[in-house]
């Protein structure tokens, strides 16, 4: 099996996870970041860099129907509990804007595909489920890093203003 699309989004999210750092680091005096967006774009960012590469990994040591099966659990369960934690943080369900709704809509669906896999379901698009889940956490820190650069942006418009 060729993995070197799984390599590209490791290298993608790391780069990402490096940009992240350097935006904080300069304006870490600026601005304060909310630790939710920086905690989620963190681990959607070094999650997403293991996980492309455990596949491959898996695939050295056992057959190819219960690597992805493996795989797809550790990955599921990751998923679970980051967005069980994301979702205690913020609290109210309700008081979420739609695009954070949305991401939660979306990791559901990505947790459910992932887990059917390694319940057994959907093997023959194991490698297609595993790729979208991989491509989606990658968007879930975009959609974070967008959104820090967004608030970070309108405190200091909010700031020029009062001068």
């Amino acid at each position: 099996m060729n993995f070197d699309a799984f390599q590209t989004i490791a290298e993608i999210s790391i780069t990402l996870a490096g940009f992240v750092g350097i935006i904080v680091v300069l304006q870490k005096d600026d601005h304060g970041f909310t630790k939710v967006a920086l905690v989620s774009i963190l681990v959607n960012t070094v999650g997403t860099a293991f996980f492309a590469f455990l596949p491959d990994l898996l695939f050295q040591l056992i057959p190819e129907g219960i690597s992805w099966r493996v795989s797809c659990f550790i990955y599921g369960s990751y998923h679970v509990f980051f967005m069980i934690r994301h979702l205690n943080l913020q609290r109210e369900l309700r008081e979420m804007s739609v695009g954070l709704r949305g991401m939660i809509f979306g990791s559901t669906m990505a947790i459910i595909l992932k887990l059917s896999v390694a319940a057994g379901l959907l093997l023959d698009w194991s490698y297609v489920i595993y790729y979208a889940a991989l491509i989606w956490s990658l968007c879930i820190a975009v959609f974070f890093f967008a959104t820090l650069l967004l608030e970070t942006r309108a405190e200091s418009e909010r700031v020029s203003d009062d001068a």
